[in-house]
């Protein structure tokens, strides 16, 4: 199906293609965005909800990141998996349950690569999208991207934004 997505259809290879890139740069992109967060303190309150659900939301986006790159089904995909299932078997009391679950048996094979594409097409997107970004976009609304004290002052640079933290922090609630 995918040499026929790629040869066959219409600009198919330009989808797959657009496909890859973007899903490479949105990991990128997320790393820029956890720096960014870590540097302005974003972990603080009142948004530590918002870290924590942004938490959860940045290892969905790399699982769908390592659930797409296992769907290659190359040498590198499939080792890859390999490597998963190996930290899978060593949780205790569930690991060889746990990886015969997700293998579809004793061992890779059609079970396997049907499952990893179910969970990288059906399952973290629907964990992605309905519940976790609503609610975090929620709270980014609610709670906001600045200090109320961020909001009185306007912030310039960083030093003044150091100072204003630091003010913050030394004021008792």
């Amino acid at each position: 199906s995918v040499e026929h997505i790629t040869t066959k259809q219409t600009l198919g290879w330009f989808v797959r293609g657009l496909h890859y890139w973007s899903a490479g740069l949105m990991v990128v992109m997320l790393f820029f965005h956890l720096f960014r967060l870590i540097l302005v303190a974003s972990y603080k309150a009142p948004r530590e909800g918002t870290w924590l659900i942004g938490v959860v939301l940045f290892f969905l986006v790399l699982a769908m990141s390592f659930t797409g790159y296992v769907l290659r089904w190359d040498e590198r995909g499939v080792h890859g998996l390999r490597v998963a299932l190996s930290m899978f078997h060593r949780v205790p009391l569930v690991g060889e349950p746990l990886v015969l679950l997700v293998q579809g048996g004793p061992e890779m094979g059609a079970q396997t690569l049907t499952r990893v594409y179910a969970v990288h097409v059906v399952i973290i997107p629907m964990l992605l999208l309905l519940p976790l970004v609503a609610f975090h976009l929620y709270l980014v609304t609610v709670r906001g991207v600045t200090s109320p004290a961020e909001k009185a002052v306007p912030v310039r640079t960083a030093a003044e934004q150091e100072k204003l933290y630091h003010a913050q922090a030394d004021h008792p609630k």
